[in-house]
């Protein structure tokens, strides 16, 4: 049975009176962005939840011409398949709904909740039908902290815009002994005097300094999409530094979208919320992609046939994105499974 129609729900609605103090929060948001004329952060705001997975959804819909709308103001506009992506004020709404028989089907995430847990544990409610998760680890951590979700969860990437929002810029790659551009992306929990990856981060810097390679740098949480994207433009490679998991790990897919390899620090276990938990640190990180690095002498193994004139580019990171991560191949996933059902925390791959 294929959807009529699609309600993609990142704020509660219908009406908006009955949550006051989420709204006035938005409105503040919105209006310190337009006082300071953050147009970017008005976009964000007006997608609601994460900006890149909401945004990723409705492109996938117009893609596949699939009749679809974003927080719709009336009941009447509520299509029988409503999809809450973000905002467990709008998951309560929407599991109301299906209680009054107004939807037909209700699936939730994947920007809900951090641990299953949370919420009073609302994604156990029986009337989600199924409960989206970004990655295979995430599912088995909410299986492993919520056992009766087995068979719920569905692992859901958010795909990329290759043709508008992340367009190659990049020249054809030519191996140069002496200027390799390393990007270097930050994801720290710890501040720098508290982290021992800094010291390790730092003696990859001293080595690239002495292989006089080109260098730069972004925090996350302090650049812009178009800072990001520039540094994409002018980098050979990156080096993705965290000390945590990845959900999905959106910044490496939009690397991975301007045909710029990665090479990530490999973290199997990080904290979250007091929770020791099984993570990775790329979750989608293919041969094609880049590679994982445990020790300095691991990174140096793969950086160093980058540095060779007689050596060629042996990754093809965006055509692995264009063959698998596009934003109407991710929403079309989930049309599949609608239509046919899912197995137990199924997977697009």
């Amino acid at each position: 049975m294929d959807p009529s129609g699609l309600s993609l729900l990142t704020y509660p609605t219908l009406p908006r009176r009955e949550y006051p103090l989420e709204w006035f929060k938005v409105f503040v948001k919105l209006g310190l962005a337009a006082v300071r004329l953050d147009v970017e952060r008005l976009h964000h705001l007006s997608l609601g939840g994460h900006p890149a997975v909401t945004r990723s959804a409705v492109a996938g819909c117009k893609a596949l011409g699939l009749p679809h709308n974003l927080n719709p103001g009336r009941p009447s506009d509520l299509y029988p398949w409503v999809l809450v992506l973000s905002s467990v004020a709008a998951l309560r709404q929407a599991i109301r709904w299906r209680a009054e028989g107004r939807i037909e089907h209700l699936w939730a995430g994947p920007n809900l909740v951090v641990l299953p847990t949370e919420a009073e544990g609302i994604l156990t409610h029986p009337l989600i039908e199924r409960v989206l998760v970004p990655s295979r680890w995430v599912a088995e951590q909410y299986e492993q902290l919520m056992p009766v979700l087995q068979g719920r969860l569905l692992v859901w990437p958010a795909g990329v815009n290759l043709d508008q929002d992340w367009v190659s810029l990049k020249r054809e790659f030519a191996a140069r002994r002496d200027n390799l551009h390393v990007l270097h992306y930050l994801k720290f929990s710890s501040p720098r005097s508290d982290s021992p990856w800094f010291s390790f981060y730092d003696q990859v810097r001293v080595w690239l300094d002495v292989r006089l390679c080109q260098q730069s740098e972004l925090v996350y949480g302090n650049h812009r999409q178009q800072h990001y994207r520039r540094e994409l433009s002018d980098a050979d490679v990156m080096l993705y530094w965290t000390d945590a998991g990845e959900s999905q790990g959106l910044a490496l897919l939009e690397a991975w979208a301007m045909d710029v390899p990665t090479f990530v620090v490999s973290n199997p276990y990080a904290m979250i919320k007091g929770v020791e938990t099984c993570v990775s640190a790329a979750p989608y990180l293919s041969p094609a992609c880049g590679n994982f690095f445990q020790s300095f002498d691991d990174l140096i193994a793969l950086l160093e046939p980058l540095l060779h004139d007689e050596t060629t580019h042996p990754y093809s990171p965006r055509s692995w994105v264009e063959a698998n991560m596009q934003d109407h191949q991710c929403i079309k996933m989930l049309l599949q499974a609608f239509e046919f059902g899912l197995s137990p925390t199924a997977s697009f791959r």
